[in-house]
């Protein structure tokens, strides 16, 4: 019996694992799995889109004056290029 249980929850991981990159994520299709089937599930992610929206960790932003584009400028006030406010 605790074989099944693990092999049911191998199963339930793997599924969850092919929803990376979906809207609910990882998280979300492990319990969709769970309290449904991993099959169900399966369907339900083969017929759900790919998340389209833009990364929000990773901001960037460009100087008005040099135009110069840099990740680490998101927290700064004045440009490292060219010195002048951003």
């Amino acid at each position: 019996m605790p074989i099944m249980v693990a092999g049911y929850l191998l199963l339930c991981l793997t599924v969850a694992l092919l929803g990376r990159g979906r809207r609910i994520g990882v998280f979300g299709y492990f319990l969709l799995a769970v309290l449904f089937t991993p099959i169900i599930t399966l369907v339900f992610l083969l017929v759900s889109r790919i998340d389209q929206s833009p990364v929000r960790s990773l901001r960037v932003k460009v100087c008005k004056v040099c135009k110069k584009e840099n990740a680490e400028m998101a927290g700064m006030r004045y440009c490292p290029a060219c010195g002048r406010a951003i």
